[in-house]
């Protein structure tokens, strides 16, 4: 989970700027601290929902030993 959580929260930290610029040029009144907590929210959401995922993916892991079935699960 460590994997996933701090590319995703380097990645945000990169673009708040940049999103809260595109935000005030379209014409919102969020604030930066707005942003900053809709970012968050978003990727704690999205960390949930992986999360969620995981003991799908375990039992489908320890009950077949088909490759392809387990890269479309995991893939697409």
């Amino acid at each position: 989970m460590i994997k996933v959580a701090c590319p995703l929260f380097s990645h945000a930290r990169h673009h708040i700027p940049s999103l809260y610029v595109f935000n005030a040029l379209v014409g919102s009144r969020l604030t930066m601290l707005s942003v900053l907590r809709l970012l968050t929210i978003s990727l704690a959401v999205m960390l949930t929902v992986l999360a969620s995922l995981g003991p799908i993916v375990a039992f489908f892991s320890a009950s077949t030993t088909n490759y392809h079935f387990m890269l479309i699960l995991n893939v697409g």
